[in-house]
């Protein structure tokens, strides 16, 4: 990876470079070739419109990445957050020394051990993933890549975010 003088830049891979707005076009691409490997379902508090539209796009990235025969469950809040953070994240809850842990006296995060035991342990409209927003930040909430340098992309940030709420 290289970063040019204006915030973007190009992934380099043997002889190919592709620019990074270019990105989400062609991740989106191979990713409508291919089929989903897991569901997950979103409860949206107080979110607009836009960001829900952004926020599934984020969301069909993961689902296509991991695998999973039970649902997993989030739950996204937009509101105003304390301490100058854009957002944050994390499971619902762990589980240790269930009957599929792979490691006794491990925690697994919530939407880890149901994979893991093919079922829900927290019943089936329970968050796996608890996701607040902070709505008074400059979100760029479109799906292109071509955040303006004045804007936070929101499709990268809901990425690394329900990357935590799966224990990432």
């Amino acid at each position: 990876y290289s970063k040019t003088s204006h915030g973007r830049g190009n992934w380099t891979t043997g002889a190919r470079t592709v620019q990074i707005r270019r990105r989400r076009f062609i991740w989106w691409r191979a990713l409508s070739a291919s089929s989903k490997k897991s569901e997950i379902l979103v409860t949206y508090v107080n979110f607009p419109e836009e960001a829900k539209l952004a926020f599934e796009y984020a969301v069909s990235i993961w689902e296509h990445n991991i695998e999973s025969v039970v649902p997993i469950m989030i739950q996204a809040n937009w509101g105003q957050l304390e301490g100058g953070i854009l957002a944050h994240s994390g499971p619902a809850s762990f589980h240790k020394n269930f009957e599929a842990a792979l490691v006794e006296d491990v925690y697994y995060p919530i939407a880890l051990a149901e994979k893991l035991m093919g079922k829900s342990f927290n019943g089936d409209k329970e968050a796996d993933i608890t996701i607040s927003v902070d709505k008074s930040w400059p979100w760029y909430l479109k799906t292109d890549g071509n955040t303006p340098v004045s804007q936070y992309d929101f499709v990268t940030t809901i990425l690394h975010e329900i990357g935590h709420g799966l224990g990432i």
